[in-house]
């Protein structure tokens, strides 16, 4: 399945609409690659053009699951995308508000039983992390989340100047940080193979631990498919 002429880079694997309700993604394959895009929920089979240049913009217009599939020469690849609602005027206020909240600490007066406030500073090592860090740990746990994506594979995604263009230092710190079963994620992504694309348990290794693939460990796709079928 790894193939050095058939490979395919997503900018972003979680996507949020704009406020017309759109959602664009970019990803690029080898030039004249054929692709197709799937919607996982009904099937639905769109877009199956070529890539004459080699770098594809689409986009979505509902919510969902979708599957970008890249083929040629009886061989593909595929990755999965989340398309997400667009957030209205009052829920992106209110995740402000509830941001803005956690930056002071609410402690207990055990004589009186009144609530002091006492601002988030010394004791908080979280305030020490810049923005970025911040930013980049939100991204990693929606892509080990939602994306059963492998530490490598965040990594990539989080560095890669197709994908999120984080620093290398915030990417590690994410990396670092993130607390991730990858076994679990390795053995969610085999069975999404076995499932929908009915990949052999050989193929599926392949594809897990590829450098153009998934890039989970040997460790991590054995246990995947010692257990593929629990």
């Amino acid at each position: 399945m790894s193939n050095r002429s058939l490979f395919l880079d997503i900018d972003r694997q979680t996507v949020q609409a704009d406020t017309n309700g759109q959602a664009r993604v970019n990803f690029r394959t080898n030039k004249d690659n054929n692709y197709f895009v799937e919607h996982e929920k009904t099937k639905l089979i769109f877009d199956e053009e070529k890539a004459t240049t080699g770098e594809v913009t689409m986009k979505f217009s509902y919510p969902g699951k979708y599957r970008i599939v890249v083929f040629k020469d009886g061989k593909y690849v595929a990755k999965t995308i989340l398309v997400r609602e667009k957030v209205s005027d009052k829920e992106a206020s209110d995740t402000e508000s509830d941001d803005s909240s956690t930056n002071d600490i609410s402690v207990s007066d055990g004589d009186t039983g009144n609530q002091q406030s006492e601002p988030a500073q010394k004791d908080d090592a979280s305030t020490q992390v810049s923005p970025e860090y911040k930013s980049a740990l939100n991204k990693a746990k929606d892509y080990a989340s939602e994306q059963y994506m492998s530490q490598q594979g965040i990594y990539r995604q989080l560095t890669s100047e197709y994908g999120e263009k984080f620093s290398a230092d915030a990417a590690q710190y994410a990396i670092d940080n993130l607390q991730v079963d990858y076994n679990a994620n390795a053995l969610k992504k085999a069975k999404e193979y076995q499932s929908e694309q009915d990949m052999s348990p050989e193929a599926i290794r392949d594809q897990l631990t590829s450098e153009y693939g998934e890039q989970f460990t040997p460790e991590q796709a054995d246990y995947a498919i010692q257990h593929l079928n629990d």
